[in-house]
């Protein structure tokens, strides 16, 4: 029964362990090319962005780097989650969608999810879903 309770408590230390490090150790990722493209298609439409890359605790085969987009006239960024291709993307769309999130869309590899503000601004929102939508990802690529 010991040896029981002690390979529990291992298995405990080990899973605590990579939350720690994925959530709060490992470096933050870099921007890939898509953002920076995905920032440059905002600007050329209206919508001045500035993109910064974000830590986040997810595992790598899961969502492979996070941007916030500080836009100048909001005071909550909107988030962009690049994903290592269009499936896993479609499960972390589905994820946010179950959480309870209204604005949030795919294009490609990369999920985009807008943020409570998007409930008080719906024409921004919706130009922001439109300008994401029609951005074509092999720009950054």
């Amino acid at each position: 029964m010991r040896i029981v309770v002690i390979l529990i408590a291992l298995i405990a230390l080990v899973y605590s362990g990579e939350w720690v490090y994925r959530s709060f150790i490992r470096p933050i990722d870099p921007m890939p090319p898509e953002i920076v493209a995905l920032a440059d298609h905002f600007d050329r439409n209206g919508i001045k962005v500035s993109p910064y890359a974000v830590r986040h605790g997810f595992r790598h085969s899961e969502v492979e780097a996070v941007a916030a987009f500080k836009v100048a006239e909001l005071p909550i960024p909107f988030v962009v989650f690049v994903c290592p291709d269009k499936r896993s993307a479609a499960v972390q769309l589905d994820a946010l969608k179950r959480d309870g999130v209204t604005r949030a869309g795919q294009n490609g590899r990369m999920v985009l999810e807008l943020g409570l503000w998007a409930d008080d601004d719906q024409d921004r929102a919706l130009k922001t879903i439109g300008l994401f939508n029609a951005f074509d990802g092999s720009q950054g690529s």
